[in-house]
């Protein structure tokens, strides 16, 4: 089960960061721990996961608010069930099998 109220501690986070004058520092560290989350969660291969490494690759205004976006997307998608086989990380693109010493959840969709 996707943890809602950490994906949407993240999203507020991001939206702190925006209202920071974008510090551009801020935006790193808020980057890095929404991806970890995101591929903890969801694994390195999935849509989301992978749409939000693309569009972070400059720090900026839109690309935060489309972060926030996939943020927003997994949230909706866990309230509404959309993910029931969070933590069960798909074949990599190549068939093999991907690694599972992911950190867990617990650890890494937090905010410090």
């Amino acid at each position: 089960m996707v943890p809602v109220g950490k994906i949407d501690a993240l999203i507020e986070a991001g939206w702190r960061v925006l209202e920071s004058d974008f510090d551009e520092d801020a935006f790193q560290q808020w980057r890095m721990r929404a991806y970890e989350c995101l591929k903890a969660l969801l694994g390195p291969h999935h849509t989301y996961t992978e749409q939000f490494q693309y569009n972070m690759r400059h720090p900026a205004t839109i690309t935060l608010l489309s972060g926030v976006g996939v943020l927003a997307a997994v949230s909706l998608g866990g309230l509404h069930g959309d993910f029931p086989d969070i933590g069960a990380q798909a074949a990599n693109p190549d068939g093999t099998e991907p690694l599972r010493s992911a950190p867990a959840e617990a650890d890494v969709c937090r905010l410090n």
